[in-house]
């Protein structure tokens, strides 16, 4: 069970590139908080210094969704971790996570799209698709299962189906190398710092 609970919780967070957008390219950008990273911080907002730029105004609203999503997705390992929800067979607050997320998903996936629009004959125009296809084949389809569990022991069922479908592990095996490259990427055009 534990195995499944870190591996919810690091799909969960489904923007990979938003931990890249959030500080250095060097840094984790798999998009699963560290408990590090979960840990509140004083440290100032990155900033983008180009928002003339769509793509790069499209990546300033992500980074002020990313504290949101990390915040989901704690709410998330709180539940999974919570032996008392995991026996129940009450799944509303499992079911309100997932509406949540998706509507999260859906800012994410409308990012990556904009990314491959804005990124055309560009080498890092794959990587934005695929980060496109790990939103849609990974965190839409967590979202949309804890959103219609109509249990915890059947969202965990669902789950541990979806991870092993070969679609899905070959999205998520390509995600954190095509964050990596759309953080970078963002960093230079535009002008990310902080």
């Amino acid at each position: 069970m534990k195995f499944v609970s870190i591996s919810i919780v690091a799909i969960a967070a489904s923007a990979p590139v938003l931990a890249g957008c959030s500080g250095s390219p060097d840094e984790d950008v798999t998009g699963a908080p560290t408990p590090e990273q979960s840990q509140t911080t004083n440290a100032p907002a990155p900033s983008v210094g180009n928002t003339d730029d769509p793509l790069c105004a499209a990546a300033q609203e992500n980074i002020a969704k990313s504290e949101e999503l990390q915040s989901k997705t704690g709410d998330l390992t709180e539940m999974l971790q919570d032996p008392g929800f995991l026996a129940s067979e009450d799944a509303g607050e499992l079911n309100q996570w997932g509406a949540d997320m998706l509507v999260l998903v859906d800012s994410t996936k409308g990012f990556y799209v904009l990314g491959v629009k804005e990124t055309a004959g560009d080498p890092v125009n794959a990587d934005f698709e695929k980060l496109s296809t790990f939103v849609d084949q990974y965190s839409t389809t967590l979202a949309q299962a804890a959103a219609d569990a109509t249990s915890p022991g059947d969202f965990i069922t669902d789950v541990q189906e979806l991870f092993s479908d070969s679609d899905v592990t070959a999205a998520a095996s390509a995600a954190p190398s095509a964050a990596q490259n759309v953080a970078t990427y963002l960093a230079e055009r535009c002008g990310i710092t902080g």
